[in-house]
């Protein structure tokens, strides 16, 4: 299994309101039951989702393109599923399917 490469080189969110967006869904994950580490690692793979979408309110076929990224990223299915789990519960909170 290969490893996860890392990039440490933070960069700034443009969108002023990602955090607001990040804030309702945490919220939401709260209100299911989740535990702290599991909204948190939800929250950062949402963040990343919506990094690279560059909107807040991006079209489900983003979603597509972000797992189509992943994959040729190579990373583990283990982290590709639980990234779309999270985008998945981002989407069921905004009430689209």
């Amino acid at each position: 299994m290969s490893k996860v490469k890392t990039n440490w080189h933070t960069k700034p969110l443009h969108e002023p309101k990602t955090g607001l967006a990040l804030n309702a869904y945490k919220r939401f994950l709260n209100n299911q039951g989740l535990r702290y580490e599991t909204i948190g690692l939800y929250m950062g793979r949402v963040g990343k989702f919506l990094e690279f979408a560059h909107s807040i309110e991006p079209h489900t076929s983003k979603a597509d393109e972000f797992r189509e990224f992943l994959i040729d990223q190579g990373l583990s299915a283990s982290h590709i599923n639980n990234t779309c789990f999270a985008i998945k519960m981002n989407y069921e909170m905004k009430g689209i399917n």
